[in-house]
């Protein structure tokens, strides 16, 4: 059995406050991305990734006929569960750590997203494993 090939750890964002786009993460020759989010400071905010297959997609525009991207369903690797894209993980005051995993096959890039901030400090970190 061969051992799996990832990308070094990279973090879009390191203890950010606010609502926060990260960075486009070049997905394209990634099978699965697995994401680390840590809170602090009784954080209270929602985390959701958007996804596109498409080079020219512009994140920071909203989704259309010309500027495909969707919001991307996850597992949360602690209870198995399948997150759905649209709902995301909602952070209300309690500090945490997550650790989520995305099936980015067929995905050219990826961002996260925090939005209705409230409080608190946020931390991702995100490792891509290649497709095999």
């Amino acid at each position: 059995m061969s051992e799996r090939q990832y990308t070094n750890i990279i973090t879009p964002f390191d203890n950010e406050t606010g609502n926060k786009l990260s960075a486009e993460i070049d997905v394209r020759f990634s099978r699965f991305v697995t994401i680390s989010i840590s809170t602090s400071g009784t954080a209270s905010f929602l985390f959701r990734v958007r996804g596109a297959i498409q080079d020219d997609t512009d994140f920071t525009q909203a989704a259309g006929q010309l500027n495909q991207w969707d919001f991307v369903s996850f597992t949360n690797l602690s209870t198995g569960t399948v997150v759905n894209g649209q709902t995301g993980i909602s952070y209300g005051g309690v500090d945490a750590v997550n650790i989520i995993e995305l099936n980015v096959s067929g995905l050219t890039k990826i961002a996260l997203l925090t939005s209705s901030y409230v409080a608190g400090n946020f931390t991702a970190k995100v490792k891509r494993f290649d497709a095999q």
